[in-house]
């Protein structure tokens, strides 16, 4: 649920983890998740709720049509000063002209949006870094 009135950093977490062992389990990979939640005065809203969820899924499904992984290892930490969130597989990686199609792109632009960046490390298997700084800034960056 993306109700922000129920949103708090603990249930954002639980979202990511339950959304990641549904999506990754039923391919034959293992799934885990590490997390560290220091104190913060900001609570998620529902924009940042939905843009982190957008890029969660789109790189959890690029892991599963296209990494021939059998590990997937995500990190999500938030402090006063940064969220960050990282995805890592131990598949075959992205190279040699394989990145292709809209998703890489449309993490980057809500990466952007957020008032973060998108990181991506390929040198073995995939890693998907996402780093926003925070406090976020309101309304969000625009993307133009």
């Amino acid at each position: 649920s993306l109700d922000a009135r129920d949103m708090n950093w603990q249930t954002l977490l639980a979202e990511l983890r339950n959304q990641g062992n549904a999506m990754i389990g039923p391919h034959g990979m293992s799934f885990d998740l590490k997390s560290s939640i220091e104190e913060t005065d900001d609570q998620p809203g529902s924009l940042l709720c939905l843009n982190l969820f957008k890029i969660y899924r789109e790189a959890l499904t690029n892991i599963i049509k296209h990494a021939q992984a059998r590990t997937v290892n995500a990190a999500f930490s938030i402090n006063r000063t940064r969220l960050k969130l990282v995805i890592q597989d131990d598949g075959v990686g992205v190279g040699n002209g394989r990145v292709g199609g809209r998703g890489l792109t449309n993490m980057q632009t809500r990466g952007r949006y957020l008032g973060g960046e998108i990181l991506l490390n390929a040198e073995c298997g995939t890693c998907v870094t996402l780093e926003i700084p925070l406090p976020l800034q309101a309304p969000l960056r625009n993307t133009r």
